[in-house]
């Protein structure tokens, strides 16, 4: 099974909350684990706000984020750059989707995702999924109740 993340839903493979379990399960069972460097942006900036906001002390962001680049570094995940396209198919994505508020980097996950063949996309958003759902991606919610 070839997966794709958003941030919202990586991020429970790395931190306890509502999901996680699922995001494991999955994690289990890809064969290929694609990342972009917005997964790599958007969790550094999810970590440094937890922190500041008190979720997370110093030494457990910094557990999360070493434990996050040996992941990197053991290639657990598949790079995947971002194609010139995909700015275009997510400015597009945005007015398909109306009047679902999609947000910028939730548009260009699900459009980088939408350049990966047999790609299950994976995320935590009710908007984006529907937004990819709409792409016609084969697309899993994580803790949407």
């Amino acid at each position: 099974m070839q997966l794709y993340f958003d941030t919202s839903a990586l991020a429970k493979a790395y931190t306890s909350e509502s999901g996680s379990a699922d995001v494991d399960d999955f994690l289990s069972r890809g064969t290929t684990v694609f990342l972009s460097d917005l997964n790599r942006v958007e969790l550094r900036c999810m970590l440094a706000r937890r922190f500041r906001m008190g979720e997370l002390n110093a030494m457990q962001e910094q557990a999360i984020w070493s434990q996050f680049l040996l992941d990197v570094a053991d290639e657990y995940f598949e790079p995947v750059p971002m194609p010139a396209s995909a700015w275009t198919i997510a400015t597009g994505l945005i007015d398909r989707v109306a009047p679902v508020a999609l947000r910028t980097l939730d548009a260009l996950h699900v459009a980088l995702a939408s350049g990966l063949p047999g790609v299950t996309f994976v995320t935590a958003d009710r908007a984006q999924r529907s937004a990819a759902q709409q792409l016609g991606l084969n697309t899993v919610g994580i803790a949407l109740d």
